[in-house]
């Protein structure tokens, strides 16, 4: 009926449907819109006026009348049914929320204060309703000191009401992060994840956070979580690999690396794992863990990169020098006159004891640094000079 714009029938049928099951919010907020679409905005109003007179203990109908008249510019018919509706439901936080936004468009700041923080005390209204007049409010009181205290008692009333939801934490973490208070803010957004509000999104806001304020001890317990809750998704899995690698926890990145290297199909993918595995068992000491995990990444691809960072690990330790050697020559082949190359060209040559050619790599090194100083290339210099 509605789409062949039979909106008489349309009503008619609702109407039926009313004698049978009763009449709803939904059924007279379809007849008025129905209404509406035939432009017959006495026949909406007379619908919703019958609603409400016939079912005064129903706060919906006068909530829909209220509306109906502030759409259609009758602001005063408007707050006349609101304050009905309020007089009536004192404690309907729907109808506080509705009597607040009717009196803020008529100017009336003070007064939709009032009726405002009664909407954030009462129940009925969800914390997806109300997080945004919070924050809205929370702003408002830094300009406003004035409105300081009422702010603090509509966030300690919504408290007592959602303050067991995860969502509160997440509206408490916004309003932390807006105070530049990032450890209480991601506390917070820790919170909401173990109340189980665990999108991805929420823990890469908490561990953006976590690396900005240096949260170590936060961001690898999250990172844990993050490693058993997403076990199957490849690409969180990497994430959480390369995080560690970015806090440097080398224990907890090295094996977890090689084993998402084993598995990996896509070549490019599995030597980065590898290249995280091999440095990362380095740096823990365990020599051959590292040098199994180089080999397998230069049987994919003999990259510079890895083929200098290979040999300065054994060249560091004194260990395979003669390989070392030949590793950082390749290296250079494929990238010349690169200053860090030169470096541990430099280095491997001095644990070798060939200091005259040690000191000639370092001396071209330092010759490209001269407009990027480098700490550690002019470190090493200064222990082969003294050589």
């Amino acid at each position: 009926a509605v789409a062949a714009g039979l909106m008489e029938e349309a009503i008619s049928i609702l109407e039926s449907l009313e004698k049978l099951s009763g009449i709803t919010p939904e059924t007279v907020k379809q007849k008025m819109e129905f209404y509406l679409q035939a432009n017959d905005l006495k026949g909406a109003e007379k619908v919703l006026r019958q609603a409400a007179d016939t079912q005064p203990k129903r706060v919906e109908y006068l909530g829909l009348l209220g509306q109906f008249y502030d759409a259609n510019g009758q602001s005063k018919k408007a707050l006349k049914v609101l304050k009905l509706a309020v007089s009536r439901f004192p404690e309907n936080a729907a109808i506080a929320m509705e009597m607040a936004r009717v009196l803020q468009s008529k100017g009336d700041v003070e007064g939709s204060i009032i009726y405002l923080e009664k909407a954030l005390r009462y129940p009925g209204l969800t914390l997806q309703d109300k997080a945004p007049v919070l924050l809205s409010l929370w702003e408002g009181s830094k300009k406003d000191p004035s409105m300081i205290s009422m702010v603090n008692r509509s966030w300690e009333h919504t408290k007592v009401l959602h303050g067991s939801e995860g969502a509160w934490d997440l509206l408490e973490a916004e309003k932390f992060l807006f105070e530049g208070d990032l450890e209480a803010s991601a506390l917070s957004y820790h919170s909401a994840i173990k109340k189980g509000l665990n999108a991805i999104e929420i823990y890469q806001q908490l561990m953006a956070i976590a690396e900005e304020a240096g949260l170590k001890e936060l961001a690898i317990e999250v990172l844990d979580d993050l490693q058993e809750n997403y076990a199957q998704d490849e690409e969180i899995q990497q994430y959480v690999v390369f995080s560690y690698y970015q806090w440097k926890d080398w224990s907890r990145c090295a094996p977890l690396a090689a084993k998402h290297a084993k598995n990996s199909m896509i070549p490019s993918t599995k030597k980065w794992l590898l290249d995280l595995a091999a440095h990362s068992y380095f740096a823990l000491d365990s020599f051959s863990d590292g040098v199994t995990n180089y080999e397998l990444s230069l049987s994919i691809d003999r990259d510079p990169g890895t083929l200098n960072n290979y040999a300065w690990e054994l060249g560091k330790r004194g260990k395979k020098l003669h390989y070392a050697l030949e590793l950082v020559e390749e290296s250079n082949d494929k990238n010349a006159l690169d200053p860090t190359v030169l470096d541990t060209w430099a280095w491997v040559l001095y644990k070798m004891r060939r200091f005259s050619e040690a000191q000639d790599k370092m001396e071209l090194a330092l010759q490209l640094l001269r407009t990027t100083p480098d700490a550690v290339v002019f470190r090493h210099a200064a222990a082969i000079e003294k050589a």
